[in-house]
């Protein structure tokens, strides 16, 4: 009888671990984020929802997808240019999102009366809730790269 308990295969399996860190995972990695970069695009554009109504067309179509050059994040951020009016995407989408304050008349002439009784405009924060969705979706991400994972190194 042995006095003595072997195990075979954690050479392999080593290197399967090594092969996948090195070789496969960078590109799951990068799959994921670009799928989950769209989904933040999709949510950014509901959460502007009915707020803003007469803009929503327009302000989600400032709004693109953005994945870092390494694929280790995603975003959802105003496209860079200006509109036709000179204003910046990112300036617009800044104001909606925080609110801004409403210019007030000069009162030049004596007469005028404003009809602005607001000092500000409050904020949509559709980036806000968004955020709070993007945690659910990383998370059914990263299940879904461990499943992965898991299938690749089952074989």
């Amino acid at each position: 009888m042995a006095q003595s308990v072997q195990i075979n295969g954690l050479d392999a399996l080593s290197e399967d671990f090594r092969r996948l860190a090195e070789e496969e995972l960078p590109q799951m990695k990068r799959e994921l984020h670009v799928a989950l970069a769209g989904q933040l695009r999709e949510e950014v554009v509901k959460s502007l929802g009915d707020r803003a109504k007469s803009n929503t067309g327009k302000i989600a179509g400032m709004q693109e997808k953005y994945v870092g050059s390494g694929g280790g994040y995603a975003a959802v951020r105003p496209q860079r240019g200006k509109n036709e009016k000179g204003y910046a995407y990112g300036y617009i989408t800044n104001s909606l999102e925080n609110g801004h304050v409403i210019r007030r008349p000069s009162g030049r002439w004596k007469g005028y009366r404003a009809r602005i009784k607001k000092k500000y405009v409050l904020g949509i924060h559709f980036y806000e809730r968004a955020g709070r969705a993007a945690e659910k979706l990383a998370i059914d991400g990263a299940n879904r790269l461990a499943d992965q994972i898991k299938q690749k190194l089952e074989k």
